[in-house]
Protein backbone atom coordinates (compact mmCIF):
# COMPACT_ATOMS: atom_id res chain seq x y z
CA UNK A 1 0.00 0.00 0.00
CA UNK A 2 1.15 3.73 -0.78
CA UNK A 3 -0.01 6.05 1.69
CA UNK A 4 0.70 9.90 1.10
CA UNK A 5 -1.21 13.49 1.69
CA UNK A 6 -2.55 16.01 -0.55
CA UNK A 7 -3.22 19.58 0.60
CA UNK A 8 -6.95 20.85 -0.19
CA UNK A 9 -5.38 23.90 -1.66
CA UNK A 10 -2.36 25.43 -1.68
CA UNK A 11 -1.10 27.10 1.47
CA UNK A 12 -3.64 25.51 3.41
CA UNK A 13 -2.72 23.80 6.37
CA UNK A 14 -6.15 20.95 5.65
CA UNK A 15 -5.20 18.00 4.08
CA UNK A 16 -6.63 14.37 2.76
CA UNK A 17 -4.68 11.17 3.84
CA UNK A 18 -4.30 9.06 0.12
CA UNK A 19 -4.29 5.53 0.63
CA UNK A 20 -3.74 3.52 -2.60
CA UNK A 21 -4.12 -0.36 -1.90
CA UNK A 22 -2.59 -3.15 -3.10
CA UNK A 23 -6.17 -4.63 -3.98
CA UNK A 24 -10.00 -4.27 -3.83
CA UNK A 25 -10.16 -7.13 -0.62
CA UNK A 26 -8.02 -4.84 1.25
CA UNK A 27 -9.50 -1.20 0.21
CA UNK A 28 -12.97 -2.80 1.84
CA UNK A 29 -11.82 -4.19 4.91
CA UNK A 30 -10.09 -0.45 5.70
CA UNK A 31 -13.16 1.07 4.76
CA UNK A 32 -15.53 -1.23 6.38
CA UNK A 33 -13.03 -0.94 9.71
CA UNK A 34 -13.39 3.13 9.53
CA UNK A 35 -17.16 3.20 8.81
CA UNK A 36 -18.20 -0.42 9.75
CA UNK A 37 -20.49 -0.30 6.67
CA UNK A 38 -20.06 -2.83 4.06
CA UNK A 39 -20.01 -1.12 0.41
CA UNK A 40 -18.75 -2.20 -2.69
CA UNK A 41 -16.68 0.45 -4.91
CA UNK A 42 -13.69 1.15 -6.63
CA UNK A 43 -12.93 3.96 -4.83
CA UNK A 44 -14.01 6.53 -1.33
CA UNK A 45 -13.83 9.47 -0.19
CA UNK A 46 -14.27 9.33 3.18
CA UNK A 47 -14.88 12.98 5.49
CA UNK A 48 -13.02 13.25 8.76
CA UNK A 49 -15.74 15.10 11.22
CA UNK A 50 -13.53 14.61 14.42
CA UNK A 51 -9.80 16.18 13.14
CA UNK A 52 -9.71 19.94 12.19
CA UNK A 53 -6.63 20.10 9.65
CA UNK A 54 -7.30 15.85 8.21
CA UNK A 55 -10.52 16.55 6.22
CA UNK A 56 -10.81 13.22 5.61
CA UNK A 57 -9.29 9.72 3.73
CA UNK A 58 -9.28 9.13 -0.32
CA UNK A 59 -8.89 4.87 -0.90
CA UNK A 60 -8.10 3.51 -3.98
CA UNK A 61 -6.73 0.14 -5.45
CA UNK A 62 -3.60 -0.16 -7.48
CA UNK A 63 -5.89 -1.74 -10.37
CA UNK A 64 -8.43 1.25 -10.07
CA UNK A 65 -5.85 4.43 -9.40
CA UNK A 66 -7.08 5.50 -13.05
CA UNK A 67 -7.11 9.07 -14.26
CA UNK A 68 -11.18 8.67 -14.63
CA UNK A 69 -11.26 7.42 -11.31
CA UNK A 70 -8.73 9.89 -9.26
CA UNK A 71 -10.55 13.16 -10.99
CA UNK A 72 -13.74 12.06 -9.17
CA UNK A 73 -12.34 10.95 -6.11
CA UNK A 74 -11.25 14.02 -5.93
CA UNK A 75 -13.93 16.08 -7.02
CA UNK A 76 -15.72 14.74 -4.37
CA UNK A 77 -12.66 15.80 -1.53
CA UNK A 78 -12.91 19.70 -3.71
CA UNK A 79 -16.46 19.24 -2.92
CA UNK A 80 -15.97 18.76 0.74
CA UNK A 81 -13.47 21.33 1.54
CA UNK A 82 -15.71 23.84 -0.68
CA UNK A 83 -18.76 23.15 1.98
CA UNK A 84 -15.83 23.50 4.65
CA UNK A 85 -15.36 26.83 3.86
CA UNK A 86 -18.58 27.33 3.04
CA UNK A 87 -18.07 28.40 -0.61
CA UNK A 88 -20.80 27.23 -3.06
CA UNK A 89 -20.93 27.18 -6.78
CA UNK A 90 -24.84 28.20 -7.99
CA UNK A 91 -25.08 28.84 -11.77
CA UNK A 92 -27.09 31.63 -12.41
CA UNK A 93 -27.49 33.35 -15.63
CA UNK A 94 -28.43 36.64 -13.67
CA UNK A 95 -25.39 37.04 -11.16
CA UNK A 96 -21.87 36.79 -12.30
CA UNK A 97 -20.76 35.87 -8.63
CA UNK A 98 -20.31 32.03 -9.13
CA UNK A 99 -17.58 32.85 -11.72
CA UNK A 100 -15.19 33.56 -8.51
CA UNK A 101 -16.01 30.09 -6.83
CA UNK A 102 -16.08 28.17 -9.73
CA UNK A 103 -12.89 29.20 -10.87
CA UNK A 104 -11.76 28.67 -7.16
CA UNK A 105 -13.20 25.15 -7.46
CA UNK A 106 -11.45 24.02 -11.26
CA UNK A 107 -8.11 25.34 -9.27
CA UNK A 108 -8.14 23.60 -6.55
CA UNK A 109 -9.53 19.93 -8.32
CA UNK A 110 -6.36 20.56 -10.90
CA UNK A 111 -3.94 21.11 -8.00
CA UNK A 112 -4.86 18.11 -5.87
CA UNK A 113 -5.05 15.95 -8.96
CA UNK A 114 -1.83 17.14 -9.70
CA UNK A 115 -0.54 16.58 -6.53
CA UNK A 116 -1.84 13.14 -6.86
CA UNK A 117 -0.17 12.17 -9.77
CA UNK A 118 3.30 13.34 -8.52
CA UNK A 119 2.85 11.53 -4.96
CA UNK A 120 1.70 8.24 -6.41
CA UNK A 121 4.38 7.56 -9.12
Amino acid sequence: MKTFKIRAAKGQKEYWVVRVHNNWVKLFLAFYKMSGVPENFLAVCIRNKKGKNKMGEIMFTKKHATPEIVSHELAHAANYYMELKKKKIVFDTKDDGWKENDEMYATMVGDMVGQFWRKYK
